[in-house]
């Protein structure tokens, strides 16, 4: 498939995207933004709040924010993961989302079972990529635990996409088994986002600045899923 074919394919993609979450949400995003890459394709939305999320940034409800849309979500994500099937001819084996609301921006990801065959393959090693690699080590251990394994990708020179597995430790099992799973995502995504967006050496390695910052995790694998927009290169 050559570029205009895999523009007018993410332009599908993203029309898509945007006409599902304003008939769900009643309101879509600014723009939507389709990346495909290795294994993966990413969505991310920009400047997408609604008028009554907006109030409720105010008083300080971001957890109220994000159950009502986890339960709108349990809609969107069935028809998106359809259309990426019918389009791409793959099914993705899961979804993330995660958002941003000091930003207003959301990113949604899909994994697939094998590499997605619409684009150049994309090469396995990116400038800094060991450095970054070890710097989310160390972050993770600082939050909780380091896990087994890390394997980072980059979608497209803004963007990169972060695997980690093995990542909860027997506290954070426990705490799932309770039923505490939504309120310990909450605190790790607030403290892993402020050490990444916050890290110096992240920067320096990459040659760029972080400008946001999306991430999930998936319990039943142990894994986490991150995904990284940087600045343009200085």
């Amino acid at each position: 498939m050559d570029h205009i074919q895999s523009q007018q394919l993410y332009q599908l993609i993203a029309s898509f995207t945007g006409k599902v979450f304003r008939e769900h949400f009643g309101k879509g995003p600014e723009s939507v933004v389709v990346s495909i890459s290795h294994k993966f394709t990413t969505i991310y939305l920009r400047n997408f709040l609604i008028n009554s999320e907006r109030v409720l940034l105010e008083q300080n409800h971001e957890s109220i924010i994000r159950q009502i849309r986890d339960q709108i979500m349990q809609r969107v994500v069935p028809e998106i993961t359809s259309y990426l099937k019918l389009v791409l001819g793959l099914e993705p084996e899961k979804l993330y989302y995660d958002w941003d609301f000091g930003s207003k921006n959301g990113m949604l990801v899909a994994i697939f079972p094998e590499v997605i065959g619409v684009t150049e393959p994309q090469p396995k090693d990116y400038p800094g990529k060991s450095e970054t690699e070890r710097e989310l080590m160390r972050i993770s251990g600082r939050v909780q635990k380091e896990p087994l394994e890390v394997s980072s990708y980059e979608i497209n020179p803004r963007t990169l996409l972060i695997l980690r597995r093995g990542v909860l430790g027997e506290l954070e099992k426990e705490l799932i088994r309770l039923n505490c799973g939504e309120l310990l995502r909450d605190v790790k995504r607030r403290l892993e986002k402020g050490y990444i967006t916050g890290s110096s050496q992240m920067s320096s390695a990459l040659g760029r600045t972080i400008a946001d910052c999306f991430m999930e995790w998936d319990d039943e694998l142990d894994q986490s899923i991150t995904v990284i927009l940087t600045n343009s290169p200085r």
